[in-house]
């Protein structure tokens, strides 16, 4: 009986543990978006938000790919992502509608979201 309940706490303090990390990270990205991102940027992604801030609305596949190179990952090409500085967790996504850029989002998970 001992070792059951015992289980049972580890398992509840494990979980417990993995929640509160969770929240911690979605809360850490989402509450530095848009302007409060901006000092959240590092050296390392300065020539990021270079390329990020010369995006614009309307925009077609091959200006965006000019800016921003080949993509990493080309969901037939609805919403292509490229990734900073080799990262999974930080990526900037481009949203197309056609042959038009809709909207740009850049991801750096437990660290900001910037959006427009």
């Amino acid at each position: 009986m001992k070792t059951r309940a015992t289980r049972f706490v580890i398992g509840a303090a494990v979980a417990t543990v993995v929640v509160l990390l969770c929240a911690y990270i979605g809360y850490s990205t989402f509450a530095y978006s848009g302007s409060k991102a901006l000092p959240r940027i590092t050296a390392e992604e300065q020539p990021y938000l270079i390329k990020y801030n010369q995006l614009q609305r309307g925009m077609t596949h091959d200006q965006v790919r000019a800016i921003l190179g080949e993509s990493d990952r080309n969901e037939l090409g609805l919403r292509p992502t490229w990734r900073v500085n080799d990262s999974s967790i930080n990526q900037i996504a481009v949203y197309f509608q056609g042959d038009r850029l809709r909207k740009v989002r850049w991801l750096h998970i437990g660290r900001f979201i910037m959006e427009k």
